[in-house]
C-alpha cells in the first residue's frame, strides 16, 4: 500500500511539474535557406507562427513583442490565421554589427494573465 501511495504521489508531482511548464502560446521559428554562418548585412526571411492553446485569448496578436540583437527588422507581413488558434507572420531581418556577441538574436514574447509564451531563434554571425 505504501508503494502505491508513492507512486501515485510521484504521477501526480510529475504531471503537476509538466503543468507549469506550459505557456499559454507557443512559437515556433523558421529561416529560409538557413546558413550556418551569416555576415554583417546578410537578409534573412523568418517565419514566426504561434499557436494559442487556450480557448480565449485577450491579448491581441498586434500586441506580441518581437526583440532583435544584431540584427534589424525591414519589413514584415501581417499576421495571416493557418488554422485554428494558429497564426504566421514573415519579417525580413538583416544583419547588423555587433561587437559584443557573434550570436544575432530574434525573440518574440507575449505577456497575459495565463503564462503567455516566448521563444527565439538565433543566427551565427561571422
Amino acid at each position: 500500500m505504501k508503494k502505491l501511495i508513492i507512486l501515485v504521489s510521484l504521477i501526480i508531482l510529475q504531471i503537476g511539474l509538466f503543468a507549469s511548464s506550459l505557456k499559454a502560446c507557443d512559437f515556433h521559428f523558421q529561416a529560409e535557406n538557413q546558413k550556418t554562418s551569416y555576415k554583417v548585412g546578410d537578409e534573412i526571411i523568418i517565419t514566426v507562427s504561434v499557436t494559442l492553446t487556450h480557448r480565449v485569448c485577450k491579448v491581441e496578436l498586434e500586441e506580441t513583442q518581437f526583440i532583435v540583437s544584431g540584427m534589424d527588422i525591414a519589413g514584415a507581413t501581417n499576421w495571416v490565421q493557418l488554422s485554428d488558434k494558429v497564426y504566421a507572420r514573415k519579417f525580413k531581418i538583416r544583419i547588423t554589427e555587433n561587437p559584443s556577441s557573434t550570436i544575432a538574436k530574434f525573440s518574440a514574447l507575449r505577456e497575459c494573465e495565463k503564462d503567455g509564451g516566448e521563444g527565439s531563434i538565433k543566427f551565427q554571425v561571422s
